[in-house]
């Protein structure tokens, strides 16, 4: 499922027989390869791409996950008749029966971030690294249909947002994209992202 696919571009491993939190919030403790502010825009991505669905549920479940407090998150999920299957807000339904999910990285925090330095961002870096096509998937934010980019992968960030633009027929360059939590910076080239064919 898509909220499995976006749990592996976050968790890098499962703890076994470790837990976060209790009750409703209860999730396997986990790590990410992430650093901590690449975490953070991961969630925010997370949260603000939510464009289906009711948006006060959406909103809800955003505030309960925010609340570390168990009893008040219970309290508040039965105050907006959010009803959680098998006793954990990773799948609930809305007042109206509306199905939501919710990967893990949004509900707790990871046990360990990722201690490694952030990639450089100078293009010039990987200039012995093979060059290859990729053939891209850009989503945006209100999920209207996805736009398919081929480009090469020596390429940087700025030329895959003009390629998109040609595409869509846009001249507005004041557009981010986002990939794994971190924004695809113009200067930077596209195989410092580690992306693949049909990456979404």
């Amino acid at each position: 499922t898509q909220i499995k696919e976006e749990e592996k571009q976050v968790v890098s491993k499962i703890i076994e027989g470790q837990f976060i939190c209790k009750g409703k919030k209860k999730t396997p403790a986990y790590e990410t390869h992430l650093s901590k502010e690449e975490f953070t825009k991961k969630r925010e991505m997370f949260w603000s791409s939510r464009t289906e669905g009711n948006a006060t549920t959406w909103q809800m479940l955003h505030l309960i996950c925010e609340i570390e407090d168990e009893s008040s998150a219970a309290s508040l999920a039965e105050d907006q008749r959010i009803k959680v299957h098998n006793g954990n807000i990773r799948i609930s339904f809305g007042p109206t029966g509306e199905l939501f999910g919710l990967p893990i990285y949004v509900i707790n925090m990871p046990t360990k971030f990722s201690s490694l330095p952030k990639p450089s961002s100078s293009p010039r870096e990987d200039s012995k690294s093979p060059i290859a096509t990729l053939a891209l998937k850009i989503r945006t934010v209100n999920k209207e249909k996805d736009v398919s980019v081929s480009i090469e992968n020596n390429k940087t960030g700025l030329d895959l947002k003009q390629q998109y633009l040609e595409i869509i027929e846009k001249k507005d360059c004041s557009i981010r994209l986002f990939t794994l939590g971190r924004e695809v910076e113009d200067d930077c080239p596209l195989n410092k992202y580690s992306l693949s064919d049909n990456y979404v």
